[in-house]
């Protein structure tokens, strides 16, 4: 099952993931539009890749920079640049498709304070707005996804 499409994680954020050239069907772009933080709303480039597109199970990966950093609202600072990275593996079970990822959100700080500059956390995307009954049948066929916290709202059926 090719994993492009669209993918909503438990927050409502959306990734978009594309390939880039069928003869390389390791290779990956796309859109993540966030749903969440400062660069909420707004839609970003993203690239990455997985071990074989056309495989049933498979892991990959994917980068978002959130850029250009942009001036917040009035008298807010510039906004320093930003970027995550999301490393997982898509499964299908019972018939529902979900990527589990962790993700690294790194912010530009100055070198006395690069031990502020990293967040690590998880995510779980599906082909549609997940449902709590899905969230917890990802969360219970999966280590990593069974960390996932509940989703911030509950989506509307």
């Amino acid at each position: 099952m090719p994993i492009t499409g669209d993918w909503y994680n438990e927050l409502g954020s959306k990734v978009t993931l594309n390939m880039d050239d069928p003869k390389d069907p390791r290779q990956i772009s796309g859109s993540y539009e966030t749903n969440v933080g400062k660069a909420a709303n707004r839609t970003f480039p993203l690239t990455g890749r997985c071990d074989d597109a056309r495989l049933p199970d498979q892991v990959i990966a994917w980068v978002v920079v959130w850029d250009p950093p942009d001036k917040g609202a009035d008298g807010d600072p510039v906004r320093k640049p930003s970027i995550t990275a999301w490393a997982g593996q898509y499964h299908v079970v019972q018939k529902i498709e979900f990527i589990t990822t962790t993700w690294l959100l790194t912010g530009m700080t100055d070198a006395a304070d690069d031990w502020e500059s990293t967040s690590v956390s998880m995510d779980i995307f599906f082909r549609v707005q997940p449902t709590q009954e899905m969230l917890k049948l990802a969360k219970q066929f999966g280590n990593a996804a069974a960390n996932v916290g509940p989703p911030i709202a509950t989506p509307s059926s």
